[in-house]
């Protein structure tokens, strides 16, 4: 337990500023780590923030605003992560789906819940939502986390390679600050005191 520790302000924080509050002090080059090819690649804090920022500029982009609804239909990956404190930073509402779930309960859910955005983990998914987006009339967009050559394409489709950019360089990292900046200023509700510098370094 750490030494600050105020069980009231606890009670007061928002889940996303406890993760931020934790990532600003315990900054590292493995924060996530995923299988790729067999083997564990590592996702940096930098990197799994500056990703969080793009999402959520991506979303708003895509006209997502506090009380809105955005599906994710997708196994423990860290996609699921980023996409999750994306959501979660706009104010809007995830809706998340067991991702064997069967057509007729996926049906149910993006319908009742008015899902306008759906983040999909696979090929699976993918074919469960193509076979019943006519009947949702709510489903604007789909936005596939699926491999390069292997993710569908359509106008209503964002690739995740251009919803979650991986930036690598300082000057490209550089671009995510303004927007990193106001979003954290955001979730955190008036009370920005993240460490911003973490972001821009390489």
């Amino acid at each position: 337990m750490p030494d600050n520790y105020n069980p009231d302000q606890l009670r007061q924080a928002t889940i996303n500023r406890l993760l931020l509050d934790t990532l600003g002090r315990r900054e590292r080059p493995d924060l996530l780590l995923h299988k790729q090819g067999g083997v564990w690649r590592p996702i940096s804090t930098q990197s799994f923030l500056a990703r969080v920022a793009a999402l959520a500029a991506t979303l708003q982009r895509l006209g997502i605003q506090k009380g809105d609804r955005v599906a994710v239909f997708s196994e423990n990956q860290p996609e699921w992560s980023m996409a999750d404190m994306a959501i979660l930073g706009l104010g809007a509402l995830n809706v998340p789906i067991y991702p064997a779930e069967s057509v007729e309960r996926l049906t149910y859910i993006l319908q009742h819940s008015e899902a306008r955005v759906c983040f999909l983990s696979g090929a699976e998914q993918w074919e469960k939502v193509k076979a019943i987006w006519s009947s949702l009339p709510h489903l604007e967009t789909v936005v596939p986390s699926m491999p390069a050559g292997e993710a569908p394409a359509g106008r209503r489709i964002v690739s995740w390679a251009e919803a979650a950019p991986a930036r690598k360089t300082r000057n490209e990292m550089k671009m995510t600050v303004d927007f990193m900046e106001w979003f954290l200023y955001v979730m955190f509700f008036n009370d920005f005191r993240f460490n911003i510098n973490i972001i821009t370094r390489c």
